[in-house]
């Protein structure tokens, strides 16, 4: 079987969660039996750096082929790949990475991923949201099979697309599960205990309810509020922090290397994600690998990807996050509960049968 996937997620460094879908899922098809996989790049081999992977060499996989050339060569690589993909052949499948395909690729089949329907849900926040959902929509019915990564994303798509029920299948993603150096397990980080937070900040992530119940629940007597990724602190967010007289416990660090985030994951006290959309979610399950407790949002996906090892609140009601973090800090008996659950729910995604669901996908 002859796999396509095209360049668009691998050349750049900030797509975080798909990044890491797409790696993964080339890395464990490459290995199965009687299966070549490509991405098509058009420049140089270089290396993979995404922030959620070790720094690793690629230049090729059991039979694939990989050329990866960075971020500034993008809109070339937009040219080169358009230009000569329809002369690479006929492929059994083609994968697009997001929500462009390049329509004179050879190929049986088209399957592609559908991520979530942020943009659907919060059409405000995206510039370009009109010509975003033309390009899913074409995709979309061009496809032969659509995978979603939760059952929460599956019907998001059918309520926001014309899209047939037979074409659309749900595969759970595998945990890119940080990787934590010998040297620095024993490294504290800060002199406090500490809450995390990780990701995107974006405004359907509800960050700054965070902040609110945060100083509202008085933790800030016995610990830090560590926030992870995301980039620097905005103006906005700051005036919240100062606000709240939070300044001298909430930390940013706008980037986070898989070492200081595996350690971050293993000290914290409490994940808290409380995140109003997410078509899957990598961060809690990540954490619960780490025997960290979390704290969620219950909407979207987040009920049905982490059930019953997660402590929850009402997104609308932000009296139930405030009791949400003081159980989740305190009640050490349900805090045991949740970590012992996290770690077998955790154990349960994995990237081996991500890929053999996509596999079974690609040749029915």
């Amino acid at each position: 079987m002859r796999i396509l996937y095209d360049h668009q997620v691998f050349s750049l460094q900030d797509r975080g969660g798909i990044s890491r879908y797409y790696f993964e899922l080339l890395r464990q098809i490459s290995h199965l039996n009687n299966c070549a996989a490509e991405i098509f790049l058009g420049c140089n081999n270089n290396l993979f750096r995404f922030s959620c992977l070790p720094r690793i060499k690629v230049h090729e996989f059991r039979g694939s082929r990989v050329m990866e050339p960075g971020k500034y060569r993008y809109l070339f690589n937009e040219v080169i790949s358009s230009l000569v993909l329809p002369f690479r052949g006929h492929f059994d499948v083609y994968h697009p990475t997001l929500y462009r395909c390049a329509p004179l690729v050879d190929s049986t089949k088209v399957v592609v991923t559908h991520h979530d329907c942020a943009y659907e849900r919060y059409p405000a926040l995206f510039k370009n949201m009109e010509s975003i959902k033309e390009m899913r929509a074409r995709q979309f019915a061009r496809a032969d099979a659509i995978i979603c990564p939760s059952e929460s994303t599956r019907r998001d798509l059918h309520e926001f697309y014309q899209v047939s029920e037979d074409k659309t299948f749900v595969v759970f993603h595998g945990i890119p599960r940080p990787v934590q150096s010998d040297d620095s397990e024993h490294a504290r980080i800060g002199d406090r205990p500490f809450l995390l937070y990780v990701g995107s900040r974006a405004f359907y992530k509800n960050f700054d309810a965070l902040l609110r119940a945060f100083a509202a629940a008085d933790l800030k007597r016995e610990f830090d509020l560590l926030v992870l990724g995301g980039g620097v602190a905005t103006s906005s967010e700051m005036a919240v922090v100062r606000q709240l007289s939070l300044g001298d416990v909430v930390r940013f660090a706008p980037q986070a290397p898989d070492d200081f985030l595996a350690r971050a994951y293993g000290q914290a006290r409490l994940l808290v994600y409380p995140s109003l959309y997410e078509g899957f979610g990598f961060p809690p399950l990540e954490a619960m690998s780490f025997s960290c407790p979390v704290l969620l949002a219950h909407t979207s996906s987040l009920p049905e990807i982490c059930a019953d090892a997660a402590f929850y609140f009402a997104v609308e009601d932000q009296a139930s996050l405030v009791d949400g973090l003081r159980e989740s800090c305190f009640n050490d008996a349900k805090r045991g509960q949740k970590i012992e659950r996290g770690r077998i729910l955790a154990s349960s995604y994995s990237w081996e049968k991500c890929a053999a669901k996509t596999l079974q996908i690609y040749r029915r």
